[in-house]
Order: structure tokens, then sequence, then C-alpha cells
């Protein structure tokens, strides 16, 4: 009687012991599994920070670049609005130059263009009527445009043709508020047969001599290819 009294006092002890183990072991693992999942949610909220960071990071970037080329446009806008201090016979030829150079060199504009009212360059619109870069009537209205998206400096495949949005262009001169720089939000747009998105920009042209809006210089930035 007293081996089996023993032999039954031995099983509930280790009974005890097991469960008692077992149940620590549960313990543990609920311990680490609360651990991980808290682990799991810093790694979330933490990854959502980043997302937002990086989101922040590239609105920064892209205004950062629509103010370098609104810039760009600014200093065309004030040496076109000294237009009064150059020879008349060869003002839409040096504007001209000035364009094209800008496009060849900042291979992300796709276009680059300037309006002018009917007259006010150099009060010759008649002899230069269908001219490159004039309208029908003469209107200096010169829009550079590529023909390829090879984002390279290059001088081959750029166009001049007149404006094809020229009474777009003059109801914002016309306006009101037509002092203000325009940039656009990003819209589709076809380039060189290709589907891309951008932004549309421009900026007002104002005669140094009368303080007059005479005309705008644009154009439009490449930010991707559309899918």
């Amino acid at each position: 009687m007293k081996n089996i009294g023993f032999i039954l006092l031995s099983f509930l002890l280790i009974s005890c012991f097991v469960q008692t183990s077992e149940h620590e072991r549960v313990i543990a693992e609920n311990e680490q599994l609360r651990n991980l999942v808290a682990i799991s949610a810093r790694i979330n909220i933490e990854h959502s920070i980043l997302v937002e960071q990086n989101a922040q990071l590239k609105n920064e970037i892209n205004g950062l670049k629509n103010e370098i080329y609104l810039k760009i446009l600014h200093t065309v806008s004030y040496v076109m609005g000294g237009y009064e201090n150059i020879n008349p016979e060869i003002r839409r030829d040096m504007f001209d130059h000035i364009l094209y150079s800008i496009l060849v060199n900042e291979p992300y504009l796709t276009e680059i263009w300037t309006v002018w009212r009917p007259n006010a360059l150099d009060g010759m619109d008649e002899q230069f009527i269908d001219r490159p870069g004039s309208t029908t009537t003469g209107q200096y209205a010169s829009f550079f445009s590529r023909g390829s998206l090879s984002f390279r400096r290059e001088t081959r495949g750029i166009i001049l043709n007149s404006h094809p949005k020229i009474h777009t262009v003059i109801s914002l001169i016309d306006r009101p508020n037509s002092r203000t720089d325009i940039i656009g939000t990003p819209i589709d747009k076809e380039v060189a047969g290709i589907l891309v998105i951008g932004i549309e920009m421009s900026v007002p042209i104002i005669s140094s001599q009368t303080n007059e809006v005479v005309g705008r210089v644009g154009g439009f930035k490449f930010l991707r290819t559309a899918k």
C-alpha cells in the first residue's frame, strides 16, 4: 500500500509539473505572439510613414523642378520684355533662336512657345505672313516641339510651327490677372506619337518700357509616359 501511495503521489507531482510546464509554455508562446504582433504593427506604421515621406519628397522634388523651369521661362520673359531695345527686323529670329536653344538643352521640355499680341513685337506682322512661327496674319506665335522622346541634348527633330491654340493664349494675355504665372495640373498629351503625362506652364511677357503685358512664353514639361 505504501508503494502504491508513493506511486500515486509521484504521478500527481509529475502531472502537476507537466501541467505547469505546459501552462508556462502556452504563456511564453502567447507572449511571443504578442511581441510579433507589436513588431508587425510597428513595421506597418514605419512603412506608412516612409511611404508618406517618400511621397512628400517626390512632391518637393517635383515642386523644385517646376521652380527651375519657371525660372527659365522668367529669364526668357525678361529678355523678351526688352524687345524695344532690339532692331525690329531681327527680333523674331533672335527670340526663335532663344527658344530653340532652350529646347535643345532642356530634354524634359517637350515644347516651348511664345505668343504676342498682334503687331506688338515689331509692328511688322504683314511682312511676316506665313513665316514659320507666325500666323496667316503674321502675328508672332512661335511654337517649338520635339519630334522624338530621346531625352538627350540634340538638335534633330525639333519642329517650328505657329502655336496651335493661339486664341487660348491670347485670352490669357487679355484677362484681368494676366500677370500671373500658370502651372497646370498633370495632363495626358501626345508627344512624337507617344502618349505622355506632363505639365503646361507659362509666364507673362511684360514690356520693360510700357509695363504692359504684350505676350506669354510657356512650355510643356514631361513627367512620365502614360500607362
